[in-house]
């Protein structure tokens, strides 16, 4: 599954799409699903799937991928920071970039999202999953695909 999300990424949505589809409110789909739409630049559709994964439980990383979502989508207000504060205490990985925001007065630009999750980039937010863990999101996905067919 991380070798497909890297060499064909159309491909791999369409099978996050499809777990998505067998149960909408699976939130580990959906975490998957926000994942990956937040790399490939659809901020809002990241924003939708969050939200649904946020609403199966706190996640350090969904409240950042909501929160990198907001910022992308132009959001730079409270509700932003807000959630990248509960990202940061539920996981302490995640306070670098709360207080880097918070050093900013919200004028950080949110990830570019043309390159690759993984890679070296000052720039880039230290959370992002390496291509090979979101690969690894996309195979849970498609694990339960698979149980709920058999069912």
């Amino acid at each position: 599954a991380s070798r497909r999300w890297s060499l064909d990424k159309v491909a791999a949505m369409r099978l996050l799409e499809e777990a998505v589809a067998a149960d909408a409110k699976n939130a580990a789909a959906r975490a998957a699903r926000a994942r990956a739409r937040l790399e490939l630049g659809d901020a809002a559709g990241a924003l939708e799937d969050a939200d649904v994964a946020l609403a199966a439980g706190p996640s350090a990383a969904m409240h950042a991928v909501k929160g990198e979502a907001l910022l992308a989508l132009g959001r730079k207000g409270e509700e932003m920071l807000s959630h990248f504060k509960a990202a940061a205490e539920l996981d302490g990985n995640y306070s670098a970039r709360y207080q880097e925001l918070l050093a900013s007065d919200g004028s950080l630009s949110a990830p570019d999202p043309s390159r690759r999750m993984g890679e070296k980039d000052e720039a880039r937010p230290s959370w992002l999953l390496p291509a090979a863990v979101a690969g690894l999101a996309v195979l849970a996905a498609l694990a339960f695909l698979l149980l709920r067919r058999r069912e």
